[in-house]
């Protein structure tokens, strides 16, 4: 998923040593998108950066939230992994969730996202 770096903000610090990061990434049609960092992986990237992007749902839920991520889209399975996909984006999600909310695959639905994790990245050109 290709994403422009917004801001990298730190997250938990003890000591003087940063244990995680915020990530705002802007999406292809102009929204932000705030993802969590618990690997401090945003230390190798570079705000206003390009960078492709993989990342991981925390959990899922069909019940609306105003506190969580809403996101209009469906759920694919890829060999034994399971995606949320829509012209935007594509996350990881959890087999669990997808049981326990009795969510459909390849069923357009308004979906409502916990924490949303970065899992790895690649670097494609500053701007």
């Amino acid at each position: 998923m290709n994403v422009k770096v917004e801001n990298i903000l730190e997250g938990a610090k003890f000591d003087g040593v940063i244990w995680d990061y915020w990530i705002d990434l802007r999406l292809p049609n102009g929204s932000l998108l705030n993802v969590f960092d618990s690997e401090c992986l945003s230390q190798e990237i570079e705000e206003k950066s390009n960078i492709i992007v993989r990342l991981k749902a925390l959990f899922i839920q069909k019940k609306e939230n105003a506190d969580l991520t809403t996101l209009k889209g469906i759920i694919i399975q890829k060999d034994n992994l399971f995606f949320f996909k829509n012209d935007l984006v594509k996350i990881q999600v959890n087999e669990d969730d997808i049981g326990a909310e009795k969510i459909p695959l390849n069923v357009l639905t308004t979906l409502f996202f916990g924490r949303i994790d970065l899992i790895n990245f690649s670097a494609i050109g500053q701007v």
